[in-house]
C-alpha cells in the first residue's frame, strides 16, 4: 500500500485530508446517486425563480404531476433535477430550457 492510499497518511497529511473531506462533500450519495455542488445550485436558483413567479412547491408539483416534498427535495439538492422534468418546469415557466439554465447558473446559491 503507498502512502496516498494509506488511511493512515491521509489522517495524518493535512493538505490529503482535506481534498478527501472536499470528495466526501461534492459527492453525497443519496440512493447511489452522486450529487454534485451544482444540484445544490441548479436547486437553490430553483427556488429563487419559483418565488420570483409566486409559484407555491404544491402548484409546481402539482403541474409536473409530483409531490411538493418532490420540488422541495429538487430545491434542496437532495434530489437531481433531470432534464426530462427541466423541460416540464420550461413549460410551466413559458421558457425554453437554454433561458431556465442560464438563469439558474448565472447566480452564485443563496447562504
Amino acid at each position: 500500500m503507498n502512502q496516498r492510499t494509506n488511511p493512515d497518511y491521509l489522517v495524518n497529511n493535512d493538505i490529503s485530508n482535506n481534498a478527501v473531506k472536499d470528495t466526501a462533500t461534492r459527492q453525497k450519495s443519496v440512493r447511489g446517486t452522486n450529487l454534485r455542488p451544482i444540484d445544490a445550485v441548479i436547486g437553490v436558483n430553483l427556488r429563487r425563480l419559483r418565488k420570483k413567479r409566486k409559484i407555491s412547491q404544491t402548484a409546481l408539483g402539482r403541474y409536473l404531476g409530483v409531490s411538493f416534498q418532490q420540488i422541495q427535495k429538487y430545491e434542496n439538492g437532495t434530489n437531481r433535477l433531470s432534464v426530462s422534468r427541466a423541460v416540464d418546469i420550461c413549460a410551466m415557466f413559458e421558457m425554453s430550457l437554454y433561458d431556465f439554465l442560464a438563469q439558474l447558473l448565472e447566480q452564485e446559491p443563496l447562504n
